[in-house]
């Protein structure tokens, strides 16, 4: 994939991130029943694990995507470690209320877990992103030669011209 494909990418899933956690500090402020497939999501949304420092999750989730969205606009490799450090910091954030949905609260938000999702998502596309635009695709043979990325002519053990063979069609000659 080319980095322009991991750039959209990255924004497709992030807008899409974007929509959970937005939709979440909706209901926060608006006071309405969530809606949900499981009753966990209001025992999610009604714990004390909810806000940070009086802040909503879902608005702190909803700013993570909304600057990987605006780190897709700065220039090339700042963009490349922004979008990895935003996402790779949503995603230990992600992987806490995890912990905390299954053993503290002991009930799962549907919405939360497809926004830990999605983030993970993002850290797999900005590892690639990186990945490639660094050039660590190459074989770890290659990276030890003295021409990283260039690839060595070798002979197969038992081609024609192997010196193995020559010695074969001498001797039976």
């Amino acid at each position: 994939m080319s980095e322009r494909s991991y750039v959209l990418l990255t924004a497709v899933l992030a807008a899409l991130g974007a929509a959970v956690p937005g939709y979440l500090t909706y209901v926060h402020y608006a006071h309405v029943t969530i809606a949900c497939p499981t009753s966990g999501c209001e025992a999610v949304q009604s714990s004390a694990y909810a806000e940070v420092f009086g802040v909503p999750v879902g608005v702190l989730g909803l700013v993570a995507y909304l600057a990987i969205l605006a780190a897709l606009t700065a220039p090339r490799e700042t963009s490349r470690w922004l979008v990895l450090g935003i996402a790779l910091s949503g995603f230990v954030f992600s992987a806490y209320l995890v912990f905390v949905q299954a053993f503290r609260i002991e009930s799962f938000c549907a919405w939360c877990l497809s926004s830990d999702v999605t983030v993970t998502l993002i850290v797999v596309v900005a590892l690639l992103r990186v990945r490639v635009a660094e050039g660590l695709t190459a074989s770890p043979v290659s990276l030890t030669s003295p021409r990283a990325g260039a690839r060595r002519r070798t002979r197969a053990p038992f081609s024609s011209s192997s010196p193995v063979r020559r010695r074969r069609r001498s001797r039976s000659r």
